[in-house]
């Protein structure tokens, strides 16, 4: 009994993986693209932001993260070159034990080779109805695992309720198509000028 009431406690408890998002001090001129990004929060699964360096993609999703501080589980990931495939599943294993949710992290440790066919099964289970909001930086610089791994996230959240998604990019990334964007409205886009 005493196990169960901790493991509701943790359940009950909302997660902030987002120390590694920039603080902001001044924040205007974006107001309209902010309210665009919380009403997609809304409706679509995954939000893709993407414009050239300094446009001020991170600035604004930092702005978004700050709002939902206290109610949903938050993570925050900035991808770099160098990151392999177990980088962000690492992180999200993380966040995902602390709500009491380990299938993620006890695979991870199990295992030297990702079979990425496992891996959906898992994440489908663990993601479901998880309140989380998930940050991606910098997508431009993933790895072709990473990108494989967010094919397999958009199909997954297709069918799943409790997560979303939020990548910033330079350029579009080829973990959707355009049915994703314009019929089936899982992705939304932003193209920041």
């Amino acid at each position: 009994r005493v196990l169960d009431i901790r493991e509701k406690r943790a359940a009950d408890r909302v997660v902030d993986l987002s120390d590694k998002a920039p603080k902001i001090r001044h924040f205007f001129g974006r107001d309209s693209e902010l309210q665009k990004i919380n009403g997609w929060l809304k409706t679509h699964k995954v939000i893709v932001i993407h414009g050239i360096a300094g446009m001020g993609k991170t600035a604004l999703v930092a702005m978004v993260v700050e709002q939902y501080k206290g109610e949903r589980n938050l993570m925050w990931y900035k991808l770099h070159e160098w990151d392999t495939l177990t980088g962000p599943l690492e992180q999200l294993a993380e966040l995902l034990t602390k709500i009491n949710r380990r299938r993620l992290k006890t695979y991870l440790s199990s295992k030297l080779n990702i079979d990425m066919t496992e891996l959906s099964y898992i994440l489908e289970e663990e993601l479901k109805d998880a309140n989380l909001l998930l940050v991606f930086d910098d997508f431009h610089k993933a790895s072709r695992p990473i990108v494989q791994l967010f094919s397999i996230l958009v199909e997954i959240l297709e069918r799943i309720k409790g997560v979303q998604i939020i990548v910033t990019t330079r350029y579009p990334m080829l973990f959707y198509d355009r049915r994703e964007v314009m019929i089936k409205k899982i992705v939304a886009e932003l193209h920041l000028k």
